[in-house]
């Protein structure tokens, strides 16, 4: 249905597109929607976010290992000093959500994946048929990133002796 707004610019493919639904019944209203826009300091042009997906480290089992790990007195593999905080670390780790650890940066590591690898594991599940894998442009997060910093300057993503 958009194909013929490919290289339109945003505005003008916005008006196009809501002609192109009502014409075909498929509009339903337009409502006026108050908000802060921000402007491009060089271009003042509107800038808009970019939808991308997002990727996520699941935290739950982590978090269930690292609340096990002061839970249990007598096999107590961390412990909380002061001990009152205890109770903030274990309503923290109760309460964990998945980490959303892609961001479109200028800076930090991009997202930890190895091309020969991905390719290995598509050809097996996808046996026989063609396609081309790329890596994606997406940064890590600054505290995600942050953590692999001694990683990347031992070396890291070969394996290094360090």
């Amino acid at each position: 249905m958009g194909e013929h707004l490919t290289g339109m610019p945003r505005f003008r493919a916005r008006e196009a597109m809501t002609d192109a639904l009502k014409k075909k019944g498929l509009f339903k209203e337009t409502k006026t929607n108050e908000m802060c826009l921000r402007i491009c300091s060089r271009s003042k042009d509107v800038v808009e976010p970019m939808i991308k997906p997002q990727r996520y480290i699941k935290c739950s089992d982590m978090g269930n290992e690292a609340l096990n790990a002061v839970a249990d007195d007598e096999n107590r593999k961390l412990e909380i000093i002061p001990r009152q905080y205890t109770a903030e670390w274990k309503r923290w780790l109760h309460n964990i959500s998945d980490w959303c650890v892609s961001r479109q940066l200028w800076w930090s590591h991009r997202v930890l994946a190895r091309e020969e690898e991905a390719q290995a594991l598509a050809d097996q599940k996808y046996e026989g048929k063609k396609f081309r894998l790329e890596q994606d442009s997406d940064e890590l997060d600054r505290w995600f990133s942050s953590g692999l910093f001694p990683l990347s300057v031992l070396g890291w993503p070969d394996d290094p002796e360090d």
